[in-house]
């Protein structure tokens, strides 16, 4: 009949066998394996919100840096649209080199021919490249620099004078020039508006 007896059965039958002291020992271990349990439990969870707090705390000191750079970051990608725009407006149909030296010969009327070497191209910004080209020249007519630079100062393409070295050589002026082109990226693929 002792093997037919429950688990519970055979609990309750040695609870009650044992004495109050044992009683109070064992209540006194469920109460600190309790306590021991509850204060991790609390102690985990504290440390979580901590945790979440200081994350927060966080987001927000980034979320008003962003709220302040914001204004900037907008007026600066407008900028950056009106000069890729002054940039695309100034398409080449001809070569670089071709357009310094028509700028130089027809528009400024430069009586030499100018030599004009490309340096080098470099990736500027995410569509465009600047080519750097080295202009030199003789003239007798300071004039003829003036015009020369006054052309590139209101050419339809966007150029950038670098560098001017003026050397009086006797009567004659040698003029060497540092060029930079800015154009849109050769082989550049562009999204089809379908």
């Amino acid at each position: 009949m002792n093997a037919e007896r429950s688990p519970l059965a055979k609990a309750k039958q040695w609870y009650y066998d044992t004495s109050p002291r044992e009683k109070y020992l064992l209540f006194l271990m469920l109460g600190v394996a309790v306590f021991l349990g509850g204060y991790s439990l609390v102690e985990s969870s504290y440390s979580s919100f901590t945790s979440q707090s200081q994350q927060i705390h966080q987001a927000k000191e980034t979320l008003e840096q962003l709220s302040d750079l914001l204004p900037q970051y907008v007026r600066l990608q407008q900028q950056k649209k009106q000069i890729e725009s002054r940039f695309e407006g100034g398409e080449l149909k001809m070569g670089i080199r071709s357009y310094i030296e028509d700028l130089a010969t027809k528009k400024a009327s430069i009586s030499t021919r100018p030599n004009i070497q490309q340096i080098g191209s470099e990736p500027f910004g995410d569509n465009f490249e600047l080519t750097k080209i080295s202009v030199s020249f003789n003239t007798k007519d300071p004039a003829e620099l003036i015009h020369f630079l006054k052309e590139i100062d209101k050419s339809e393409h966007p150029i950038i004078l670098s560098r001017l070295e003026v050397r009086r050589l006797g009567s004659r002026l040698s003029v060497q020039t540092k060029l930079s082109s800015i154009s849109r990226q050769k082989n550049q693929s562009f999204p089809s508006a379908s």
